[in-house]
């Protein structure tokens, strides 16, 4: 869920933070992007509202926003970290060939986990990615030929 500036402003004054002109641009930003941007995207949309915001400084804030739990990273096999863009819960498609990343919404909760782990450890969510070959990764049938039998 997407938080007003009001509500990001109350919920970083609850847990004793300061609200930056930068932490409110990234975050913004994140929050208004589609699928799952890495570093570089973020950065691209926020430079262009505050032009002198360096790389470095949206490194950090992604990783603050996500440490004090306004942002949720995936980080995809052999592939950058990149950020969910939205907060509901949902698990994910990694396509092993392209990279590509989907969202699906088939909810799993915390009765996946054994028992045995859920008695011994508190639980403190799942999340699921499914290995795939996505539509376009994945290989063609072959044809029959017209002189083949069967």
């Amino acid at each position: 869920m997407r938080l007003s500036h009001n509500e990001f402003r109350g919920q970083f004054k609850a847990k004793g933070l300061v609200l930056t002109p930068q932490r409110w641009a990234v975050y913004e930003t994140l929050m208004g992007m589609h699928g799952h941007p890495d570093v570089d995207d973020v950065f691209g949309k926020v430079a262009e509202i505050l032009p002198s915001i360096s790389l470095n400084t949206v490194y950090t804030t992604l990783d603050w926003l996500e440490e004090n739990g306004f942002a949720h990273s995936v980080l995809p096999r052999d592939s950058a970290k990149r950020y969910d863009t939205t907060n509901r819960p949902h698990h994910h498609l990694l396509c092993v060939k392209c990279g590509g990343l989907t969202d699906f919404w088939e909810l799993y909760g915390t009765d996946i986990v054994p028992k045995k782990i859920r008695n011994q450890n508190e639980v403190l969510g799942v999340d699921v990615t499914v290995n795939i070959l996505c539509g376009n990764c994945k290989p063609k049938p072959a044809k029959k030929s017209k002189n083949s039998r069967s």
